[in-house]
């Protein structure tokens, strides 16, 4: 499995471990501070990292600010944004021709074909 985030301008950032552990990494960089962070996971009781209710917050807030958040799985990509809009479908369609290129010039599997599940968290 791959992973992603598309920031707000369009940067593409691989994912080493997590989505939330890029997060909590380098909180800044998505908007939020190392503190927010670690009052998520405080509020839903969680241990810092653990992919759980505080996950879900955190990705909720970063896709609010703009981030867009791919993971690719064996049987499809699943997309999770705010809301899927022509900005966030131009930032998209970048990445997309971005891994194209990328697995052309690698050995990474990348089936273009995968059916891509998108979820709209501003709805």
């Amino acid at each position: 499995m791959e992973a992603f985030w598309i920031s707000p301008d369009g940067e593409i950032l691989s994912v080493r471990i997590s989505h939330v552990d890029e997060i909590i990494r380098m909180p800044e960089r998505f908007g939020l501070t190392r503190e927010e962070a670690i009052a998520a996971y405080t509020r839903h009781g969680e241990p810092l990292g653990l992919e759980g209710s505080a996950r879900d917050e955190l990705i909720k807030r970063v896709c609010e600010r703009g981030w867009i958040r791919i993971r690719i799985y064996r049987e499809y990509v699943s997309v999770t944004l705010h809301r899927l809009d022509s900005d966030a479908q131009f930032r998209l369609e970048k990445w997309e021709k971005w891994l194209k290129r990328t697995a052309k010039n690698t050995e990474a599997n990348f089936d273009p074909h995968l059916p891509v599940r998108v979820t709209e968290l501003g709805f």
